[in-house]
């Protein structure tokens, strides 16, 4: 009885101890009690979960009634597993394992994912021009040898506000091709305040600065402009650069020194001259020497030959190549000129034909008028030379019927050339 009595009091122990209701296994009727398992710290949400649900409330372990054999050691009440509706006895040990293992794994492995910005795409830009731009320049020419011929010389100053108050530009040529050399001096002309700093025609260099004393500067400009004129007189066939010293400085009313951001060289051809030929007669005569015959490029750049006894000349166009008008000339008769400007060549010849002048004008007044007739009428029968027209040393009956067969007439006479 005493065994018993123990019996009884262990199993109501336990009873009393356990916090979920007992049922009996054999009896299907008998209400499963619902009851809430508090979730264990392993088991909460990671950090940054976006998970928010409450946990789900699991149906409790049915456990039979067992007979219990009392030992010296009082027996540990078995802790409840939740599980799911409808999961067997055998299922909860791995429902309690998997998720206190998936509730580890959880704690150690989430990781809040970076924020990614985006790399903006950059446009492609055209690089902005510098804030400044230097730049020199030096014309082409050809110089017939033993003649003349010009280089001009530009510089452009590009978004310099303050201005140029300071620059020493320096050229260099070969001297044994070309010299700046005329029978004043050197052949340079220079737009003020620019100044020619020196010229070394041994050395062939040529320095041209800005004249400080002068006050002034030269504007910004994004145009050429021309500083200096440089008249080149040519020594022998060849060729020449005319080289910018890429080394030049400028200094700018501002203070800066710049240097050229592009040099752009000259070169002079020197070649052979061209040739203008033709004939001359002069009425009345069997001698055509002496008749003056000059070419002009321009007014003032003029070559000039003289007739021989047969009348033709020879003028080498020591000023270069270009259009060239024909003038010639002769004591006692009217001017003849060409009627229209002669394109000459270097090492070319051009033949211009031949023209009569006409005898008469012995006042050079370039007509033909009473006042010759009563000039050669007053020294007729003298040795008086300029009223000797046909030239065989006395005023005759043959001087008087000239002028009078060509009275009123007037030159220039029209030269048609043939080239």
């Amino acid at each position: 009885m005493l065994e018993r009595a123990t019996a009884i009091v262990i199993l109501v122990t336990l009873l009393l101890a356990t916090p979920i209701g007992i049922a009996l296994a054999d009896d299907p009727d008998a209400p499963t009690p619902t009851v809430a398992t508090p979730v264990s710290e392993d088991e909460t949400m990671a950090p940054n979960a976006t998970s928010t649900s409450e946990p789900t409330a699991m149906t409790p372990i049915v456990v039979a009634p067992t007979t219990v054999t009392p030992t010296d050691v009082a027996p540990t009440a078995a802790e409840p597993t939740a599980m799911p509706d409808g999961a067997g006895p055998a299922m909860a040990g791995e429902v309690r394992s998997g998720a206190s293992l998936g509730a580890a794994v959880a704690a150690q492995t989430t990781v809040t994912p970076k924020p990614v910005t985006p790399t903006p795409t950059v446009p492609a830009t055209t690089p902005s021009p510098a804030t400044s731009y230097v730049t020199a320049l030096v014309g082409e020419t050809i110089v017939p040898v033993g003649g003349q011929g010009s280089s001009e010389v530009f510089v452009s100053f590009v978004d310099i506000e303050s201005g140029i108050r300071a620059f020493e530009l320096r050229l260099t040529f070969d001297p044994d091709i070309i010299r700046v050399e005329g029978k004043d001096g050197p052949q340079i002309t220079t737009r003020s305040p620019i100044d020619v700093a020196s010229v070394d025609n041994e050395k062939g260099v040529i320095v041209l600065v800005l004249s400080s004393s002068k006050g002034a500067s030269l504007r910004s400009t994004n145009a050429w402009e021309k500083i200096a004129t440089i008249t080149w007189t040519a020594r022998q066939e060849g060729k020449s650069v005319i080289a910018i010293d890429e080394n030049s400085t400028f200094v700018t009313a501002a203070g800066d020194t710049l240097t050229l951001d592009a040099a752009n060289d000259g070169v002079v051809f020197a070649r052979a001259p061209g040739t203008l030929q033709g004939r001359v007669l002069l009425q009345g005569r069997q001698n055509y020497a002496g008749a003056s015959v000059s070419g002009a490029l321009s007014k003032s750049r003029s070559d000039t030959a003289v007739t021989d006894e047969s009348g033709r000349f020879a003028i080498a166009t020591s000023h270069g190549e270009g259009f060239y008008t024909i003038v010639v000339s002769m004591p006692g008769y009217l001017s003849a000129e060409s009627n229209r400007p002669v394109k000459m060549m270097v090492d070319a010849t051009v033949s211009l034909g031949e023209i009569t002048l006409i005898g008469g004008d012995v006042n050079g007044d370039n007509e033909i008028d009473v006042r010759d007739l009563s000039y050669v009428a007053w020294h007729f029968d003298e040795t008086t030379s300029d009223a000797d027209v046909n030239g065989n040393g006395i005023v005759d009956i043959f001087d008087l019927s000239l002028i009078a067969a060509n009275f009123g007439r007037k030159g220039p006479v029209e030269w048609d050339v043939s080239n």
